[in-house]
């Protein structure tokens, strides 16, 4: 049997994502006896140039390679100019926040305060946390004898405007370039809804955003006592919570958005390779069978086009994130349904996917391969050398860091910890947002080799990640492997799919949560055992990459035998 890989990026040097799925899955295929053929770009690196674009740097020059028995063959790719993309990316921006305002069903506890819409994320300035407003910026308190609102605010520009509580004016303010504190008198019960709301916005040189003022504060007084509002803790982080709440908020956003803007996200992060598209058109037909990986770059789209076109079975891999809106778009969901078959990574992906009308097939998010994880104990002793690191119990990151990892969520679990437990927290992964970190209690330690992170694995005590979106989680396979306990994050679909609560890890919703959860399994050395244990025999019964290949390649049969009836 042939097989055509399309994906939108590949190379040697890749040891984690999407890109390693690939790598692994087609040389597990080939060790089964299908030829495979990859198709991908001559990209090395894929750089954010604004909020929806990237940039394709066609930095890899062989045009054709063999890696691990896969013909590998490289197209370059067209770059649309900055214009064009500043153009399409402030349009796009415009859009998502218009999709904000949709109702949402939110559950905050009583005695609290969020942001509500009209705030961009959290930044870092100086040694305090920020976020921009938009020109109208809410806020819901869920408390009761409220007699004053306060936040704290500055602003390049001098903006006036006004604050409003449940649509009743309670004074105006004009905001200068250093931070001033601004109090509103007012009264009410739960809930209250108050708002910012400016005159006018700006925008700052290269930043498609429009911005209002920067706040680094807000708090209330309830019964006499002030109260502060954690700028982490908005709407949407709420019903996040709640994954079937949030991706049911998502896909209904999705079927609303109007085909013009789905044309836009397409041209900003499609691969706009013109000789791989004249190829799949002549060639496409000396296939039996067409993989294509993955959204949100549109590859899915092309070979469904194609495969459709001349009635080649067409399998779809495409790592979707069920929490994250940059996957929620109605072009992929058509590309699911009009596929043969969708690889689904989780029961989750499995039933919604079922909802959209697609074909899934359950086979893993990721794989492991069983002989990497041998004979590390004398790296792992090397690694405790490390400084910084040494014999203190120690919790273990490994992730990009950026902000929808919630890397922030664990520093502010570890420091809470060593309030009474000295522990560290170990990160490991590119520097994706460049924001400093400032607690001693943390040893960044960047991108490493894989040697590296497999001795990281070993030394550790608890592997532990936040991250509010993912499509499965390898590294919580890889961390049972070296038989650690886990702890990942509750409102995260893909994570919440594959962890058993209580049987071979724990979720969790915040940092304090967290923070109980990790001091647990540091004071219990049982309950740890029992548990990283438990995990292992999870991935060694389904996670591995034979496993894997030997579910696609039957897949492949399948498809394969009924197109050549």
């Amino acid at each position: 049997m042939k097989a055509l890989h399309l994906t939108y990026r590949f190379g040697r040097d890749i040891v984690g994502g999407a890109e390693h799925y690939m790598h692994m899955l087609s040389r597990s295929l080939v060790g089964k006896g299908i030829e495979v053929d990859l198709w991908t770009t001559r990209t090395a690196a894929l750089p954010p140039i604004s909020r929806f674009g990237v940039r394709w740097d066609n930095a890899l020059r062989a045009a054709r390679e063999r890696i691990d028995g896969i013909d590998v063959h490289r197209y370059a790719t067209v770059n649309l100019p900055r214009p064009i993309v500043r153009l399409l990316d402030r349009s796009l921006t415009a859009q998502w926040h218009r999709e904000e305002h949709l109702p949402t069903p939110i559950v905050a506890p009583a005695g609290t305060g969020y942001l509500d819409v009209g705030w961009y994320p959290p930044e870092t300035h100086g040694p305090s946390t920020m976020r921009w407003t938009q020109r109208r910026a809410g806020l819901v308190i869920r408390d009761r004898d409220v007699s004053e609102i306060c936040f704290e605010a500055m602003c390049p520009r001098r903006l006036e405007g006004r604050f409003e509580v449940n649509g009743e004016l309670r004074g105006i303010f004009g905001a200068t370039d250093g931070w001033r504190r601004y109090r509103f008198r007012t009264t009410g019960d739960d809930p209250i809804d108050a708002r910012i709301v400016l005159g006018a916005t700006w925008q700052p040189a290269g930043d498609p955003r429009r911005l209002g003022i920067a706040v680094r504060s807000v708090s209330y007084t309830a019964g006499g006592r002030e109260k502060s509002v954690d700028l982490a803790e908005d709407r949407a982080r709420l019903v996040r919570r709640d994954p079937h709440a949030w991706i049911a908020h998502l896909k209904a956003r999705a079927m609303a958005r109007p085909w013009v803007f789905e044309a836009a996200f397409g041209l900003l992060r499609a691969p706009l390779a013109p000789a791989m598209l004249w190829d799949l058109e002549r060639k496409i037909q000396a296939y039996d069978v067409v993989l294509a990986q993955m959204t949100p770059y549109s590859t899915v789209n092309y070979a469904v086009h194609f495969g459709t076109k001349h009635g080649v079975p067409v399998v779809l891999l495409p790592h979707f994130h069920l929490d994250d809106d940059f996957y929620h778009l109605r072009h992929y969901y058509r590309a699911f349904r009009d596929a043969d078959a969708v690889l689904a990574a989780s029961d989750a992906q499995c039933a919604f996917f079922d909802e959209l009308g697609a074909k899934p097939t359950l086979v893993g998010g990721g794989g492991v391969d069983p002989a990497e994880f041998r004979d590390i104990e004398a790296a792992a002793r090397a690694f405790r050398k490390r400084p910084g690191v040494g014999d203190i119990p120690l919790i273990l990151f490994v992730g990009r860091k950026s902000g929808s990892k919630r890397y922030d969520v664990l520093i502010k679990a570890v420091d809470l910890l060593n309030e009474h437990l000295p522990c560290r927290l170990v990160m490991i992964g590119p520097d994706e947002d460049g924001l400093p970190i400032s607690s001693t209690n943390v040893v960044y330690l960047g991108r490493q080799e894989r040697s590296v992170v497999l001795a990281a694995y070993h030394a550790a005590d608890v592997f532990a990640m936040m991250s509010e979106s993912e499509s499965f989680g390898i590294v919580f396979l890889e961390a049972w492997m070296a038989r650690k306990p886990v702890v990942g994050s509750r409102g995260c679909a893909a994570v919440a799919d594959l962890i058993a609560d209580g049987k071979d890890g724990f979720l969790c919703a915040d940092e304090l949560e967290c923070a109980e959860r990790i001091a647990e399994l540091l004071l219990d050395r049982r309950l740890a055992a029992q548990l990283g244990n438990a995990g292992y025999e999870k991935v060694m019964t389904g996670y591995t990459w034979d496993a894997i290949g030997g579910k696609v390649a039957a897949l492949y049969d399948t498809l394969g035998g009924a197109a050549r009836r």
